[in-house]
C-alpha cells in the first residue's frame, strides 16, 4: 500500500496552482476581512479558543435595510491561526419544494468569517431558493454562480462583482423540472456542466435484469455541458444508454413491481466535474457509486463504488454510500484524487456504512483498480447527514465542510481535526452546500443611509447616521458630510470606522442634511461611494402615531447602544419626555425621503454631488456593533410603523433587476 507521503509531490503541484490563483485575488483584498469582534467573542480556556455569538436574537435587524432578515451564527473557533481566511457563501432555505417566496431570509447570502453580513441576495432573487451559491472563475474575473429552479426549465445564474446579473444560462430546453444539485462552471467561465432529468420508461433488456416484465418507469438521468455564452449543448449523456436497472439499491426491499409502477429513482445523480483527461466524473447516489464517464463516446470507463465497483478498497473505512459533491482534485498517468461527502446513510431506512458523516479524500490507483484513504473530515457533532452536503478543498489545505441542516459547516485542517463550527440560529434554514472563498465585492449603487435627530431631557440634539453598503469589501471607513443647499459638500462633521454591515455614527447638534462617503484602504473615496444626500429625521416634526412609533424605535435603537451605560440620565433619550401631542408627520417625512429617487425635479438634497446617476441602491449594508443588544419593538404601534418603513423601502428599491436582466 502507498504511505500519504507518495501522494505528497502530486498533490503539492496541484496546490500550488490553486494557492497561485488564490495570491492574486488576495493581492485585491484588504486585510480586515477576518477581524474578529472581540465584543461578540469569548475567550475560553480549554480545547474550545473561541466562541462567537451570544443573545443578539435569531436575525440582523439594520435601519438602513429593514428589508433584510440575515439569520445569525454560532460560533465555535477552536483554532483562529489555522484557519484559511475568505468569506462563507451560503443559501439558506427551508423548503426544497417551493411554490412561493419564501422567508425574508431565503436566497443566497455571503458573511465574514466572524458571522457579520456582507451581502444579502434574497430580494434579487425574490426571496426563492438558489442553490449551489459559490464564487467561479469567468475570462480571469472573479464572479458569483448559482441555480435558480424556478423558471420554465431552470436557469443557472452568474452574477458579478457588482451584484448585477452577468448572464443567465437556461439549463435544458426538454427537461421536466430542474436538477438542483449542480452548476459547475469550467474553463474559465467558457462551459457549465449541469444535471438533467429525463424520467422515461426502460427496456424490456433492462427491466428483465430486475426481474420486472414489461417496461420499468424510472429516472434516467443524464448531465450535459452547455455554453455559457449561449446556452448551446456541447456534450450530452444519458444513463439509459449505458446503466442497468440492477445498479440502483435505493427500495430493494419494494416489490419490483411496486418501484416500476410508481416512477423509480433509481439513481438520483447529485455531482458532475471534469478530469484534466477530459472525461467526466459522475456520482449517483442511489447507486453507491461514482462513474468516470468517457468525453469521446458517453461510455463508462470506469465504476468506484456500488455493486459493479471496478476498483478494491484496501482500507473498509474507506468505502462511502448515499455520496454528494464528488470532485477531482488531482490527476496523472496513474492516479486520481477525489473529495467526496460520504453521507454514510440516506433516508429511506438504509444501514449506515460508517457511524458517522464525512468529507472523504480518496486516491485511486487507476491501474492497479485499488483505492487508499487519505483522510478523512468527521461530522463535528458526531452524526449523520442523511441528505445533501458539501466538501471544499482551500487553497491552504484545510477542507471546508457543509452539513445541510441549519446550514451547519466546519472547517478542518489537512489532516481532519476540527478547527471551527459554525452553524445559524433559525433552524429552519438550511443550505445545500456551504464554501468559504476570498471575495471582492464592488456593488455600483449607492450606500444606504438614515439620519436621525435625538433630543435628550435637557434640550440637546444629536445627529445619528446609519449608513450601509451591501455587498462592498473595501470599505474601511466612513465620512460623514453636512450638506447645504448650495448643492455642494459644506463640511466634514464626523469620520468612522466601518464595522460589520451597518456602521452608525454619532454628531453633536443637527445636521439636517446629511451625505456619506465610502473610504479603502488606501484612505481614498471608493468608486461609486458616494451616497445620496438624505433629510434627517427631526423628532420635533412628527405627525402621526405611527410616525412617533418609529421615531421612538429608532431612539430606542441609537440610545441603548450609543450612549455610555455608567450615565443611564444621558443614556435615556425618549421621545415620551414631549409627549405624543408634540409629534407632527414622520410618515410623511420618512416617505417623502425614501422616494427621493422618484419621478420629477428633485430637491437639491436628493442630488449626488458630481454623480450624473440617478439610479437607487437596491443593496444597503448595516452595522450590527452599533445595534441595540436587544432589537425587540416595544409597542403595536412601533411595529406597525416599522412594517411601514419596511414596505416604502419595498417599493422605491424593486427595481425589477433580475425580472428585465
Amino acid at each position: 500500500m502507498l504511505s500519504f507521503s507518495y501522494f505528497l509531490p502530486f498533490l503539492s503541484s496541484f496546490r500550488s496552482a490553486i494557492c497561485h490563483a488564490y495570491d492574486e485575488v488576495l493581492k485585491h483584498q484588504q486585510p480586515h476581512f477576518s477581524l474578529h469582534v472581540e465584543s461578540r467573542s469569548t475567550k475560553t480556556t480549554g480545547h474550545l479558543r473561541r466562541e462567537e455569538g451570544g443573545d443578539h436574537g435569531t436575525f440582523f435587524k439594520f435601519v438602513t435595510r429593514p428589508d433584510i432578515r440575515a439569520p445569525r451564527w454560532d460560533i465555535k473557533v477552536y483554532n483562529d491561526s489555522a484557519l484559511a481566511p475568505g468569506y462563507w457563501f451560503v443559501a439558506p432555505y427551508a423548503q426544497l419544494d417551493q411554490r412561493t417566496a419564501g422567508a425574508k431570509w431565503n436566497g443566497p447570502h455571503i458573511y465574514s468569517p466572524n458571522g457579520d453580513l456582507v451581502w444579502s441576495g434574497a430580494s434579487l432573487f425574490k426571496h426563492f431558493n438558489t442553490f449551489d451559491f459559490r464564487t467561479v472563475d469567468v475570462g480571469g474575473e472573479e464572479m458569483l454562480s448559482l441555480i435558480f429552479p424556478h423558471q420554465q426549465h431552470g436557469e443557472g445564474i452568474v452574477v458579478g462583482s457588482d451584484y448585477e446579473i452577468y448572464k443567465k444560462v437556461v439549463l435544458s430546453g426538454e427537461l421536466k423540472g430542474t436538477n438542483m444539485h449542480d452548476f459547475n462552471v469550467i474553463d474559465s467561465g467558457e462551459t457549465v456542466l449541469t444535471l438533467t432529468r429525463v424520467p422515461g420508461n426502460s427496456t424490456l433488456e433492462q427491466s428483465a435484469a430486475v426481474g420486472f416484465d414489461g417496461n420499468c418507469s424510472a429516472g434516467w438521468e443524464g448531465f450535459k455541458e452547455l455554453s455559457v455564452r449561449d446556452s448551446e449543448v456541447l456534450f450530452s449523456w444519458s444513463a439509459r444508454d449505458w446503466l442497468g436497472l440492477d445498479e440502483s439499491t435505493l427500495n430493494l426491499d419494494d416489490p419490483v413491481e411496486a418501484r416500476c409502477g410508481r416512477g423509480w429513482d433509481i439513481l438520483h445523480l447529485n455531482s458532475i466535474d471534469k478530469a484534466p483527461d477530459g472525461d467526466y466524473i459522475l456520482s449517483s447516489r442511489h447507486t453507491d457509486a461514482v462513474y468516470k464517464i468517457s468525453h469521446l463516446d458517453g461510455h463508462v470507463v470506469w465504476r468506484l463504488g456500488g455493486t459493479k465497483s471496478d476498483f478494491h478498497f484496501t482500507n473498509p473505512a474507506a468505502v462511502f454510500s448515499r455520496q454528494h459533491h464528488v470532485r477531482v482534485q488531482a490527476q496523472n498517468e496513474t492516479h486520481m484524487v477525489l473529495t467526496l461527502f460520504d453521507n454514510a446513510v440516506g433516508d429511506h431506512h438504509e444501514e449506515p456504512t460508517n457511524p458517522v458523516s464525512r468529507g472523504l479524500l480518496l486516491a485511486l490507483h487507476t491501474t492497479t483498480r485499488t483505492v487508499q484513504l487519505l483522510a478523512h473530515y468527521d461530522h463535528p457533532r458526531g452524526r449523520h447527514t442523511n441528505t445533501r452536503g458539501s466538501v471544499q478543498v482551500l487553497p491552504n489545505g484545510n477542507v471546508f465542510m457543509g452539513w445541510t441542516w441549519s446550514s451547519l459547516q466546519s472547517e478542518h485542517s489537512p489532516d481532519g481535526i476540527l478547527l471551527m463550527e459554525a452553524s445559524l440560529r433559525e433552524g429552519t434554514a438550511h443550505s445545500y452546500r456551504n464554501y468559504k472563498y476570498p471575495w471582492v465585492g464592488r456593488p455600483t449603487v449607492f450606500p444606504d443611509v438614515v439620519s436621525t435627530a435625538l433630543y435628550a431631557d435637557d434640550g440637546s440634539v444629536e445627529t445619528v447616521a446609519y449608513v450601509s453598503w451591501n455587498g462592498a469589501t473595501e470599505v474601511v471607513a466612513w465620512n460623514v458630510y453636512e450638506v447645504g443647499p448650495s448643492d455642494e459638500v459644506a463640511r466634514l462633521v464626523a469620520t468612522t470606522m466601518k464595522y460589520g454591515f451597518e456602521s452608525s455614527v454619532k454628531i453633536e447638534g443637527l445636521v439636517t442634511h446629511v451625505q456619506v462617503e465610502a473610504l479603502g484602504e488606501d484612505g481614498k473615496a471608493l468608486e461609486h461611494g458616494m451616497s445620496r444626500v438624505v433629510k434627517t429625521i427631526d423628532s420635533k416634526n412628527l405627525q402621526s402615531e405611527e410616525e412617533v412609533a418609529t421615531m421612538e424605535w429608532l431612539e430606542e435603537a441609537t440610545a441603548s447602544h450609543l450612549e455610555p451605560a455608567a450615565d443611564p440620565v444621558s443614556n435615556r433619550i425618549s421621545l415620551f419626555a414631549f409627549g405624543f401631542g408634540c409629534c407632527a408627520a414622520l410618515m410623511g417625512v420618512v416617505r417623502y425621503m425614501m422616494r427621493r429617487s422618484g419621478g420629477g425635479a428633485m430637491a437639491w438634497w436628493q442630488r449626488v454631488p458630481g454623480s450624473g446617476s440617478d439610479s437607487e441602491d437596491d443593496d444597503a449594508l448595516s452595522d450590527e456593533d452599533l445595534l441595540p443588544e436587544d432589537f425587540e419593538m416595544r409597542s403595536l404601534l412601533a411595529e406597525r410603523a416599522y412594517d411601514q418603513l419596511e414596505l416604502d423601502y419595498d417599493e422605491e428599491h424593486n427595481d425589477g433587476r433580475f425580472d428585465t436582466r
